[in-house]
C-alpha cells in the first residue's frame, strides 16, 4: 500500500497535535492494557488513511504491531511490522522533515520487533539477520535520530545478541551482554529494559545453576515492574520466579508465583504468557498431588494454545495430559491425547514431543500386554533415543525398552537396555545432586542475608534509640528552663492574685456554710418527718391490733357462756391475758394524737369537706395519707386485698373523685 503525503488537515474535531496525543496515550497502554492500546490504534489509522495522512498511517501501525507482538499473536505482530517497513521504505522520500527522526527510529525498531519475534519461535538466523538490519539503519540515521536513541538502539541490539547466544548455550557470553545492557538501560533511565535484562539474566543463571543470582535478578526485574506497573513485565518475572522455584521443589512457593503470573497475564489480555502459566500451575499442582487441579489447568492451557495455534505447546501439553492419566492408571483416557499429539508432533517436525509421546504410548501398551506392537514403538524410540541431547528423555525409552525385553523374555536385551538405564539415572542423578546443592547454597546464602538484616535492623535501632535518648536529653533541658521561666511568671502572678483571691475564698466559705445550713436544716425536716411517720405507723399497728384483741375477747365471751364450769376458768385467765394486752399499748386515740403531730388538721379538713365520712372512712383516708400501700392496709385491717380496694372505691365515691382521679394523690394535696 502507498499513500502520498497530502499537506491538508485532519476533521475539525481531531487535529494533528491532539492525533499525536492519542496515539501517545495509546502507546503508554501497552503494557498496561494492550487491548485497549489496540482499539485506540486501530481508530487512529482508520482516521489517518480516510485523510491519507502518512505520518498518522505509520504512527497509528506502529502501535498496532506492538500491540499484537504484546499480546503474543507473533505471526501477527511480524506480518505487521513488515507492513509497517514497506509503508515506510516506499514512501520515504515523502516523509515531512518534521517527523523524520520518529519515522526513522520506527523503521530500526520495527526490524528490532520482527527480530525478536523469529528470535521467540526458535529461528536464530533470521533473529541476526534482523538485528544486522536494524543495527544497519540505526549507523545510517545517527544524524537524523537523538543521540539518546541511537545509544539506546545499540544497547537493544546488544541485548537481543545476548538471548541469542542464551539460546545457543554461550551463557556466559549471554550473561555478560545483560549485564551491559542492564547498566546501560539504567543509565538512559529505561527501566522496563532494565526489567528485562534482570530478567533475562535469572534465566541465563538458572541454567548456569547458580540459583541465588537467579533469583536475585529476577526478584529486581519483578520490583522494577511492580513499581512502574509494567504489566507483562511483572507477569513475565513472577512466572519466573515460579519455574525457579519449581525447579528447586518448592512446590507450594511455586504454585503461589504461577498463580500470580497468571492472573496477570489475564489482567493485561497476554493469552499466550496466560496459557504457558496455565501449564506451570498444573505442573506444581501435579507435583502436590493434586491431579483433579492439575488436570483443569492443563485443560485450560490447551484450549488457550489451541485458540492461539501454537502446536509446539499444543502438543507438549496434549503429551502433559495424557502422561497424567497414564500415571493414575487411565491408559483409555491418556490415548486420545496421545494421537493427537503424535499427529501434531510428526506434521510439524516436533521430535522431542513425538519421543515423548511415544513412551507413554509404550507404558499403556505394555500395561495391556500388546507385545508385538510394543516392540515396534520400542525400536521407534531407540532410533530417536540416539539423535536426541535430553539425558531425561534416552533414559524413560531405556526403562520402557527394558521392561518391553523383560516382558517378551528377552533376557539379554532386559539386561542391555538396564545397563545403559542405569548409567542414564546416574547421570541425570548426578545433575540432579547438583540442583540440590545449588538448592542449600541459595538456603544458606538467604539464611547468611536474613541474619545480615536483622543485624543491620539491631543496628539501626540502636541508632534510633540512641538519637531517640539524646533527643529527649535536649527536651528535657529545653522543658527545665521553660518551666523555671514559667514558675517566675507563675509566682509573680499569684502574688499578685493571692490578696485578690482571699476575698473571693471567703465570700465562696460564707455562702458555702449557708449553703451547708440550709441542707442541715432540710435533713432535719426530713429526718422528723420520717421519725414522726414511723410513729403513726406503729401506732396504727397498736390500734388495729387492739381491734383483733377486742374481737378475740367478744368470740372468747361467747364460747365461754356456753361451756360448762370446768373450762371456764381457763378462758378466764384467756380473757385476763386480752385484758392486759389492751394496757400494752395505746389505743386509736394515740395514733391519732401522733398522725396529728406529723399532719395537724388533716381530719378536720377532710371532715369539713366531706361530713359524711364514717370513722372507717377517715381510717383509711390516713392510711393512704401515709403512703401504705392495699396490701399492707390489708395486713394491718386484717382485711383481703380485694375488700381493701372496694373500700377505697366506695371512699373515692364520696370524695366525689372519678374513676380516673387518683386518690392517694388527693390524700397528698
Amino acid at each position: 500500500m502507498v499513500i502520498c503525503s497530502v499537506r491538508i488537515s485532519l476533521h475539525a474535531q481531531l487535529s494533528k497535535e491532539d492525533f499525536l496525543s492519542e496515539a501517545r496515550r495509546a502507546d503508554e497502554l501497552l503494557h498496561v492494557d494492550p487491548e485497549a492500546s489496540f482499539r485506540l490504534a486501530d481508530s487512529l489509522y482508520q482516521l489517518a488513511e480516510q485523510e491519507s495522512w502518512l505520518q498518522g498511517v505509520i504512527q497509528a501501525q506502529t502501535i498496532i504491531a506492538q500491540s499484537y507482538r504484546v499480546r503474543g499473536e507473533y505471526d501477527i505482530a511480524r506480518s505487521n511490522y513488515e507492513k509497517l517497513n514497506t509503508l515506510i521504505e516506499d514512501n520515504y522520500d515523502d516523509l515531512s522533515q518534521d517527523y523524520i527522526n520518529h519515522t526513522t527510529q520506527q523503521h530500526i525498531a520495527s526490524y528490532y520487533n520482527i527480530a525478536s519475534i523469529h528470535n521467540s519461535q526458535g529461528e536464530y538466523d533470521s533473529t541476526l539477520l534482523n538485528i544486522s538490519i536494524s543495527d544497519s539503519l540505526n549507523e545510517r540515521g545517527k544524524g537524523i535520530v537523538k543521540d539518546k536513541t541511537y545509544q539506546a538502539n545499540k544497547i537493544n541490539v546488544k541485548s537481543l545478541q545476548g538471548v541469542v547466544f542464551y539460546s545457543l548455550g554461550r551463557l556466559e557470553e549471554a550473561a555478560a551482554l545483560f549485564e551491559q545492557s542492564a547498566e546501560l538501560y539504567r543509565q538512559l533511565g529505561q527501566w522496563a529494559n532494565v526489567a528485562i535484562a534482570y530478567n533475562n539474566l535469572g534465566l541465563v543463571y538458572q541454567n548456569t545453576g547458580d540459583l541465588n543470582k537467579a533469583i536475585k535478578y529476577i526478584q529486581q526485574a519483578l520490583d522494577i515492574a511492580d513499581s512502574a506497573n509494567y504489566g507483562t513485565i511483572k507477569a513475565a518475572a513472577t512466572g519466573r520466579l515460579g519455574q525457579q522455584f519449581y525447579s528447586m521443589k518448592y512446590y507450594d512457593q511455586a504454585l503461589s508465583y504461577s498463580k500470580k503470573s497468571y492472573e496477570s497475564s489475564q489482567k493485561h489480555g497476554l493469552k499466550f504468557e496466560m496459557a504457558n502459566q496455565a501449564s506451570y500451575i498444573a505442573d506444581s499442582y501435579k507435583a502436590l498431588g493434586r491431579v483433579d487441579s492439575a488436570q483443569s489447568f492443563y485443560e485450560i492451557s490447551l484450549e488457550l494454545h489451541t485458540e492461539l495455534d501454537t502446536k509446539d505447546w499444543v502438543a507438549y501439553i496434549l503429551e502433559r495430559i495424557a502422561g497424567l492419566k497414564v500415571e493414575n492408571g487411565d491408559c483409555q483416557g491418556a490415548l486420545s491425547y496421545i494421537n493427537q499429539g503424535l499427529q501434531i508432533a510428526e506434521e510439524n517436525d516436533y521430535p522431542q514431543e513425538r519421543l515423548l509421546l511415544k513412551v507413554l504410548l509404550a507404558e499403556c501398551l505394555l500395561k495391556e500386554g500388546e507385545t508385538r506392537e510394543l516392540r515396534k514403538i520400542v525400536d521407534e524410540l531407540l532410533v530417536m533415543a540416539s539423535v536426541t541431547d535430553f539425558v531425561s528423555h534416552q533414559r524413560d525409552v531405556y526403562r520402557i525398552a527394558h521392561q518391553a525385553a523383560n516382558a517378551s523374555g528377552d533376557n539379554s536385551k532386559a539386561y542391555e537396555y538396564l545397563i545403559r538405564f542405569n548409567q542414564l539415572k546416574d547421570s541425570i542423578y548426578t545433575e540432579e545432586k547438583s540442583l540440590e546443592i545449588a538448592t542449600a547454597n541459595y538456603e544458606y546464602e538467604l539464611e547468611k542475608e536474613t541474619r545480615r538484616l536483622e543485624v543491620e535492623q539491631e543496628r539501626q535501632r540502636l541508632i534510633f534509640e540512641e538519637q531517640q535518648a539524646r533527643n529527649r536529653l535536649i527536651n528535657i533541658s529545653l522543658a527545665v528552663v521553660s518551666s523555671l521561666v514559667a514558675l517566675i511568671a507563675f509566682l509573680a502572678y499569684r502574688a499578685y492574685r493571692i490578696k485578690q483571691k482571699s476575698n473571693e475564698d471567703l465570700a465562696e466559705k460564707n455562702n458555702k456554710l449557708e449553703e451547708l445550713r440550709a441542707t442541715e436544716k432540710k435533713l432535719s425536716e426530713e429526718t422528723l418527718a420520717a421519725k414522726e411517720r414511723e410513729l403513726a405507723t406503729m401506732a396504727m399497728a397498736t390500734h388495729e391490733k387492739n381491734v383483733v384483741l377486742k374481737n378475740l375477747e367478744q368470740t372468747v365471751s361467747m364460747v365461754e357462756s356456753r361451756m360448762d364450769d370446768q373450762l371456764k376458768s381457763s378462758f378466764k385467765e384467756m380473757k385476763k391475758t386480752i385484758e392486759d394486752s389492751y394496757a400494752l399499748d395505746k389505743s386509736w386515740d394515740s395514733f391519732l394524737h401522733r398522725f396529728n403531730d406529723v399532719h395537724p388538721q388533716f381530719f378536720e379538713k377532710l371532715k369539713q369537706d366531706h361530713p359524711k365520712l364514717t370513722m372507717d372512712d377517715l381510717k383509711l383516708s390516713a392510711y393512704l395519707k401515709i403512703g401504705m400501700s392495699n396490701k399492707e392496709i390489708a395486713n394491718v385491717t386484717h382485711l383481703a386485698p380485694g375488700s381493701v380496694k372496694s373500700k377505697i372505691n366506695r371512699l373515692k365515691k364520696k370524695l366525689k373523685l372519678g374513676p380516673d382521679d387518683n386518690i392517694r394523690d388527693m390524700m397528698m394535696i
